[in-house]
């Protein structure tokens, strides 16, 4: 009996999950524990490195997916390059996680990865912008491009500070993801994506919402930087027909947290390059609430952010203005909820600061 192609990619994704299960629970035996320090939520030394259960497993899957579908764009040589960088950055998240590399070891390797990647696969040439039509950005879309994966990278990893916040959301969105590029076409994207979905699901289920495990930098920045460049990727410039805005869309949560929190430190003085307990996610735990509560909340949110990025990819360029605008109510809602309990509570960081 032949094995139909939907089956046989079921079957895949399958042992992915599978293989991923049983690297995590290797990963936890090995015990690199992750000690708490002014910036953590956990207070006891926890298993860490999950991106070795992950990133093993993803890649595994995705090889033998890729070799066995029927994909034309990227061709074999592009696709290879994009393949080898993701792995590279196995070792580089895992010197982190056991040497603690500094913030500009860190940022020059996350520039490097990025300015390979934009210049071997992909990047975006052109850009709609609201009133000015679609724009060809030239050398600007290269600088672009490299300083969307950056800042992602890095606004990933600064919300990767509960249980299962930071897999949950990759998990949400990559399996959003992977339904909006089935319904594109774009074959590629649909098969990292679902690929990755299973490779995070057998971690997920160890990492919230117990906590048994974190992603540690081997994981998040593996993460942050298949996801990233999924947006340009599967963009009309690179291999596929999907809006660039579907991705950050998906992850609106982490990167309105993110801005909103540089924004309120910048006002307070503070020293951006700390660590600190200051994001929204942060100050609903010191108000009550607990981390499975808070990743709850988050995982409603990405799924209301994949409807908003679902109907992004589905509108006209002009009716994307009403979804974002939605979306930026929606969170702006729930900061002014959070800053506002956090006010009545004493619990906002800069009063602990003048406390």
């Amino acid at each position: 009996m032949m094995i139909s192609a939907a089956m046989f990619q079921f079957i895949v994704i399958a042992a992915t999950f599978g293989l991923s299960v049983w690297l995590t629970r290797l990963i936890i035996a090995l015990n690199i524990s992750d000690i708490p320090n002014e910036r953590s939520s956990h207070t006891k030394p926890t298993p860490k490195s999950g991106g070795l259960s992950i990133a093993p497993a993803f890649l595994s899957g995705l090889f033998v997916l890729y070799l066995l579908s029927d994909v034309t764009e990227p061709n074999a040589i592009t696709f290879a390059l994009y393949f080898v960088l993701m792995a590279m950055l196995i070792p580089v998240g895992l010197a982190d996680d056991l040497l603690t590399l500094s913030p500009g070891a860190k940022l020059g390797a996350q520039c490097a990865f990025s300015l390979i990647f934009v210049v071997l696969v992909g990047h975006v040439d052109t850009i709609w912008l609201p009133g000015m039509g679609t724009i060809n950005l030239g050398l600007l879309g290269y600088l672009g491009s490299i300083l969307w994966i950056v800042f992602f990278m890095n606004a990933f990893n600064f919300m990767d500070g509960i249980n299962g916040l930071a897999s949950g959301g990759a998990l949400i969105a990559s399996l959003c993801l992977a339904i909006i590029s089935l319904y594109s076409g774009t074959t590629i994207v649909f098969l990292v994506s679902i690929t990755l979905t299973g490779a995070t699901l057998g971690f997920f289920v160890f990492n919230f919402p117990s906590g048994q495990i974190f992603l540690g930098d081997t994981g998040s920045q593996f993460l942050a930087f298949v996801l990233a460049t999924l947006a340009i990727v599967g963009s009309p410039d690179s291999f596929g027909a999907i809006s660039v805005y579907v991705v950050p869309l998906l992850f609106f949560p982490f990167i309105f947290d993110v801005l909103l929190t540089l924004a309120y430190r910048a006002r307070h003085k503070q020293d951006l390059s700390r660590a600190h307990r200051w994001h929204l996610y942060q100050i609903l735990t010191e108000i009550g609430f607990s981390h499975v509560q808070v990743s709850g909340i988050y995982f409603v949110y990405f799924v209301v952010s994949a409807i908003g990025a679902a109907l992004v990819q589905a509108a006209e360029p002009m009716g994307r203005i009403g979804v974002i605008f939605g979306l930026t109510l929606v969170f702006g809602l729930h900061a002014a909820f959070v800053y506002v309990r956090g006010a009545r509570l004493g619990k906002l960081p800069h009063q602990n600061m003048a406390a």
